[in-house]
């Protein structure tokens, strides 16, 4: 029987077929699944990075959208906008310890400690450190747009709906005010919000890469915006977000925006380091 079978081509090609197929199949049985093969695309996680000795940390913010102006005090208008890159942003101000590494002396701040914000800055300064940082590192820090600082103040894609950066209830999360004392205090103090950013409500304000205007700024329009770029106009004043240790709580919302001239230093004026991804 099995002679006429294999005399057979077709009957043989069935018969081998078969066979195949029951190897294969016993074969992946007793093999595991190969390993995937590793991906190219660098993980986007949190990033610390030291300089001359003082380290710190860049919390990874994924891209999204929220409604810009939505949980302001005072009447705006109410954007959506949508952020499509990913960036990283400090989890803290940018502190007097810092500041020193980078720059080599702690001449602007009012209140002095290496663990406190670095204060009394104009936009201006923040650029000359901006300019060493990066001379240091060899990347391309600089300071957030309002639209990215907003969103991540808000958790980013966690959506938070709080009032203020973190929490409704302002004393968990910043200094101002009603509870600073009238100074400074050491950053990451009070309770973070989702993203791992402290003192986004409070303590000092920060520097925003953006000027603004009410007439011009795509901003301050209804219709939603795309990665809106940085805005510029030396008629204007450049936007500084967050509120600081002399604000009530009122005026400095997660939304709250407020501006000054790029050449002008409060005792309330620090920064935030931003990177894009």
């Amino acid at each position: 029987m099995s002679s006429v079978i294999f005399n057979n081509r077709e009957h043989f090609a069935k018969f081998l077929g078969a066979f195949i197929c029951l190897f294969l199949i016993v074969s992946c049985e007793k093999d595991p699944d190969p390993e995937p093969a590793p991906s190219h695309e660098p993980a986007f996680a949190n990033h610390e990075i030291t300089v001359n000795g003082v380290t710190f940390t860049m919390i990874a913010v994924e891209h999204g959208c929220f409604i810009k102006g939505e949980k302001a005090s005072s009447q705006y208008y109410k954007t959506p906008v949508v952020l499509t890159k990913d960036f990283y942003l400090g989890a803290c101000e940018v502190t007097q310890e810092l500041w020193k590494a980078v720059m080599g002396d702690n001449m602007p701040s009012h209140f002095k400690g290496d663990s406190l914000p670095v204060d009394s800055l104009t936009y201006e300064q923040c650029q000359t450190f901006l300019d060493k940082l990066n001379a240091l590192t060899g990347k391309r820090f600089r300071l957030p747009t309002q639209c990215e600082w907003e969103y991540a103040a808000r958790g980013g894609v966690l959506h938070e709906s709080y009032t203020f950066s973190g929490s409704d209830n302002i004393d968990e999360v910043g200094w101002y005010k009603a509870n600073s004392g009238g100074t400074t205090h050491p950053v990451a103090q009070k309770k973070p919000n989702g993203l791992g950013l402290y003192d986004m409500t409070g303590n000092v304000f920060e520097w925003c890469a953006d000027a603004f205007s009410l007439v011009s700024d795509p901003l301050y329009k209804k219709d939603t915006v795309y990665d809106p770029e940085t805005y510029f106009d030396s008629d204007f004043c450049w936007v500084h977000r967050g509120g600081g240790y002399s604000s009530i709580k009122e005026e400095i919302t997660v939304s709250d925006e407020w501006g000054d001239f790029p050449n002008t230093a409060e005792t309330g004026y620090g920064l935030r380091l931003a990177l894009s991804r």
